[in-house]
């Protein structure tokens, strides 16, 4: 079973008011990166309405009472301050304090003429009125404007809800409750105006928890038009299909590694078309409702009129923790909204677009997601005055920017990355190794660090150009993203994250927010500081970024070696220089991430000094290069700082390799032996013998002896060689401890063998018939060998056909 929401109704808190909602300054949904507009620090003065909301938890006994003001002018604000207990329901009272979205946080207040007798004899005889259900959550985006607005409902058993006006959203209350809400009928007649909430029951079991993927949601996706509805539509049912299809569904299945998918049907689009469907759809496939647009833009009216067309058609759309219903309408402007879901439940709506990125940002409300925000604290990465944007992380779909990736703590609470994936930091000093958060499988995606501050934890990841988001690939990409998440110092309301800027100021907004190798972020308020020693590109890229966390007194390391290139074997010293206030501690050395024997906490030594050394000492490298780092803990008064990457090249010690022969020249088939003399450190492996380039037969690999010896001998014997000038060349292979090397070319002379002469004699010339007549034949040579024959005329002289030497 597949459950949506794991996190309390905190996240919305009480910034965020169903009673008038007030508007967040910040941009349309567009390409690139926006900076969110800064709160107003601005002392203001309203006044207006008290409206209290008690909320009694049947299950711990604890009463709490909320309060909103609804100011004269127009719209309400939630209230915080010190003494607003004494406040009463109804009251008239004047404020002075600061706005933060729709949190009026006050400073002072006093009371001011009561309302008139009219206004409150009409507020008495409103119909009173309890509901009782699950309490669910809905969030409207308003793109264009860039601002939200979220919203309380209980459904019923039968999934009909009722919408709760409130004075301000209870920090108490937790999606999935069982509640009942005493109130009046709000104007609209429709929706409560809610006066007080009783907890009945927790949330069912395990609704608070992801359960384990893989998992197949089926979305219904039902295109509606009402009687009422303008000709004219901007897209028609088979684009819409294509891009579920094509872009949803695929952008589920990546970003979760396959481990969320979406089963979609985009109702009577499927070929066949149900017969259930005749008469129901207009020429471009919109599901036709008879009844006109519900009044007020209402979205569950909508719904209700859709799911009738659908079911007469033969679809199912029963929303449970597997089944959910996305409505599309062609544009209703009176809505205002572009996109509209409940958090954590499987009802979404959009209107006017058919875009991945509106399906795919309420379909991550559906799945228990809030926003993915930014902090623009001016000059500041975080800090003083800030400001920030619940649209801002332009590098994730919650962020309505651009179409990527959901990021690491998103994707911890979804489950779709493991919590052994994401490291906790809480003390000292320690490096780590992101994987890129867009590959599967992998150890290590994201490092969580709690601080000091309890509402401020970091998240550190690692993002690549891949997939959806390859968008990075012409942005700022080898560093470090890092965002804060929730609870938060400065919220728009319902972020799960807001990305900072690692680079407030430039001209690049949020798009170059990453901290880039070499660079070091510092958070002198909690003792918090990042450096990032490497990054390497591409899927099986790797960000190695140092934390620490320590004093408050900012520091520098620098690093040295004795030398580079140094040969194997041969000892190497690493000098750290570490900068404070007086620092005291350690220092770790690293090769590629990994602590280098002996030295993984190098003391600095005792003293006043402000420039301290401590020194690793080292023949154990191997060749190749190596990525040195070192990194201070840091100290009660000095924060941890980790040096940029050094690269200590390590060479093989030069071999040398010389050849002699038994013997040149040599004759044709005669054996000759080549030895080869291989000069290096105790030097291993294997010496080939070519002749003019090309191998002699049975000496391509001829291993060298074992042993300790530096100088070591191995042989080649032929008999092949044929009568010519040879080029003979040895060639040494190397090994670990060594270089290969090649003999000089040694000419060897191969002579034939000298040509035999023969003579013949006669015993008796003439002689007489019957006579008998002796031939010798006489051979020169080398040691011949073999047959003389004897001939007449041609023929052989019988018995004298082959006489041996």
């Amino acid at each position: 079973m597949f459950v949506h929401n794991k996190r309390l109704l905190l996240r919305v808190l009480s910034a965020l008011l169903l009673l008038a909602m007030a508007t967040f300054p910040a941009a349309a949904h567009q390409a690139e990166s926006t900076q969110p507009d800064a709160i107003n620090s601005t002392l203001v003065t309203a006044t207006g309405t008290v409206a209290q909301l008690t909320v009694r938890n049947q299950l711990t006994g604890v009463t709490l009472r909320y309060f909103g003001l609804k100011v004269d002018q127009g719209g309400s604000y939630a209230l915080t301050g010190t003494g607003l207990d004494t406040l009463s329901d109804g009251s008239r009272i004047s404020v002075t304090g600061t706005l933060a979205g729709n949190m009026f946080n006050v400073t002072l207040f006093g009371g001011v003429a009561p309302a008139d007798s009219s206004a409150r004899a009409t507020s008495q005889a409103k119909t009173k009125k309890t509901v009782s259900g699950t309490l669910a959550v809905y969030h409207k985006d308003f793109f264009e404007q860039g601002r939200g607005e979220y919203g309380l409902a209980v459904r019923d058993a039968s999934g009909k809800p009722t919408h709760l006006n409130v004075a301000a959203i209870p920090d108490s209350l937790e999606i999935g409750m069982l509640i009942t809400v005493d109130g009046t009928l709000a104007d609209d007649g429709s929706s409560l105006d809610a006066s007080s909430i009783t907890i009945l029951a927790p949330p069912p079991a395990g609704l608070n928890e992801v359960a384990a993927a893989p998992v197949t949601n089926t979305v219904l996706v039902i295109p509606i038009r009402f009687s009422d509805t303008p000709a004219g539509d901007p897209f028609n049912a088979a684009a819409i299909n294509t891009e579920f299809q094509t872009h949803v569904g695929p952008y589920y299945q990546e970003v979760s590694y396959g481990q969320q998918l979406l089963n979609i049907s985009v109702a009577c689009t499927t070929t066949p078309v149900p017969a259930g469907c005749s008469g129901k759809t207009d020429a471009n496939g919109w599901l036709q409702s008879t009844s006109p647009t519900p009044a007020g833009c209402g979205f569950d009216s909508m719904g209700t009129l859709a799911d009738a067309v659908a079911t007469a058609a033969g679809y199912n759309t029963s929303v449970t923790s597997h089944q959910f219903v996305y409505y599309v309408l062609p544009s209703i402007g009176a809505c205002g909204w572009a996109g509209l879901a409940y958090v954590g439940w499987g009802h979404a709506w959009s209107n006017g677009y058919n875009a991945l990125w509106v399906y795919g940002h309420e379909l991550g409300h559906n799945f228990g997601l809030w926003h993915a925000g930014s902090a623009n604290c001016g000059a500041q990465v975080l800090g003083g005055s800030c400001g920030v944007s619940e649209y801002g992380d332009p590098f994730d779909v919650m962020g309505n920017i651009r179409q990527m990736h959901f990021n690491a703590m998103q994707k911890a609470v979804l489950n779709w990355i493991p919590s052994t994936s994401v490291k906790v930091h809480t003390s000292g000093t320690q490096t780590y190794q992101l994987s890129p958060l867009e590959t599967g499988g992998q150890s290590t995606y994201a490092v969580k660090i709690p601080t000091s501050s309890t509402s401020r934890t970091y998240w550190v990841e690692f993002r690549q150009p891949i997939g959806f988001d390859s968008p990075l690939s012409s942005l700022p990409n080898l560093g470090a993203q890092i965002r804060v998440s929730a609870p938060f110092e400065t919220t728009s309301g319902g972020d799960d994250t807001e990305i900072l800027d690692m680079t407030p100021g430039s001209s690049g907004g949020f798009d170059d927010a990453a901290l880039l190798v070499g660079q070091q972020y510092v958070d002198s308020t909690t003792g918090v500081t990042i450096n990032v020693i490497s990054a390497t590109p591409g899927s099986s890229g790797l960000l190695t970024v140092s934390v620490a966390m320590g004093g408050t007194a900012s520091t520098g390391t620098t690093l040295t070696s004795s030398g580079s290139p140094s040969l194997i074997g041969a000892s190497v010293t690493f000098t750290a220089t570490v900068g404070g206030a007086a620092p005291t501690g350690s220092v770790a050395f690293t090769d590629g991430g990994s602590t280098i024997s002996g030295c993984g906490a190098v003391a600095l030594p005792a003293g006043a000094a402000n420039s301290k050394i401590a020194t690793c000492s080292t023949s154990g490298l191997s060749t190749g290069t190596h990525s040195i780092v070192a990194t201070y803990t840091g100290d009660a008064g000095n924060n941890g700082s980790t040096s940029t990457t050094l690269s200590q090249v390590v060479n093989k010690p030069p071999s040398s390799t010389t050849l002699a022969s038994s013997g040149s020249p040599s004759l044709v088939g005669a054996s000759v032996t080549f030895t080869a003399t291989v000069a290096g450190a105790a030097p291993t492996g294997t010496v080939a013998f070519t002749d003019g380039g090309s191998t002699i037969t049975g000496c391509g690999a001829m291993a060298l002896p074992a042993g300790a010896a530096n100088s070591k001998i191995v042989t080649c014997s032929t008999s092949s060689l044929s009568a010519a000038t040879h080029n003979i060349i040895a060639t040494y292979a190397g090994d670990t401890g060594n270089t290969g090397s090649t003999s000089a070319t040694l000419s060897q002379v191969v002579n034939n063998i000298t040509v035999a002469s023969t003579t013949l004699s006669s015993s008796v010339n003439p002689s007489l018939v019957g006579g008998s007549v002796t031939f010798t034949a006489t051979v020169a040579g080398t040691a011949p060998t073999g047959n003389v024959a004897f001939t007449d005329g041609g023929s052989t002289i019988s018995g004298c056909g082959a006489v041996a030497l």
